[in-house]
């Protein structure tokens, strides 16, 4: 049943190795220091290096897909979430993290992004 269930989720693979080379790209484009955490109004209020905001989303999109696995199969430590559940958590929480990703580095790009509320 585990390996029938990985080899489902073949699409999203294929998505997160497209989300590593988007990030080698916007990495590359980006300033060596960049702003990393924010404020309430938006305001940057701290710095770090440009790899985090180019790979940190795909590595929590991964890191998420992964405990979302071992949460289906029971090996958490935690119950086992019903079926439907885990496959719509396995894939909802990375595609929201890659999607993000994507809204984020836009702007690397030279495409502007609106993000005020």
């Amino acid at each position: 049943m585990t390996h029938l269930r990985l080899r489902a989720d073949w699409p999203l693979y294929v998505l997160f190795l497209l989300d590593g080379g988007f990030a080698a790209i916007a990495w590359r484009r980006l300033p060596a220091i960049v702003p990393i955490l924010w404020d309430l109004a938006g305001r940057a209020n701290g710095y770090g290096p440009a790899w985090v905001n180019a790979f940190l989303p795909l590595a929590l999109a991964v890191f998420l897909y992964l405990i979302m696995l071992a949460v289906a199969r029971g090996r958490s430590g935690l119950e086992a979430v019903p079926e439907r559940v885990a496959i719509v958590l396995r894939w909802a929480l990375p595609l929201f993290f890659i999607a993000l990703h994507i809204l984020l580095r836009l702007p690397a790009f030279g495409i502007p992004v609106e993000m005020s509320l």
